[in-house]
């Protein structure tokens, strides 16, 4: 995925855990906001919508699946996978982990090559 940032010297994984990182505390309200259940099924849309309005913006024939999860803080594990059977040259898959002290947030972004 090089159509990132070009004018950035980090690499377009960084650039893209950036944004989501800076989608997520501006659809919350900051990195200090308590985690809240009346509030996650929006949070969770608008994030989701976000990131995918942000990765159409590229012009690259990719499709994109964008999943998010989030979880209260509250001592219990949480334990996740991904398997996909695709064109490792061609197709990418970035985790994005996000936390405060309230909840933790994980972004999975997976490009597809057209």
């Amino acid at each position: 995925m090089d159509d990132f940032d070009s004018s950035s010297e980090d690499s377009p994984t960084e650039d893209l855990r950036r944004i989501v990182v800076q989608i997520i505390e501006d659809t919350i309200g900051g990195s200090e906001q308590e985690y809240d259940h009346k509030k996650i099924n929006q949070w969770n849309c608008h994030v989701l919508e976000k990131c995918m309005l942000h990765l159409n913006s590229f012009a690259t024939p990719s499709k994109y699946v964008v999943t998010c999860s989030i979880m209260e803080k509250t001592g219990a594990r949480m334990h996740c996978a991904t398997s996909c059977l695709w064109d490792s040259s061609n197709d990418h898959c970035f985790a994005i982990p996000w936390e405060n002290k309230f909840m933790y947030w994980y972004v999975n972004i997976h490009q597809l090559q057209i």
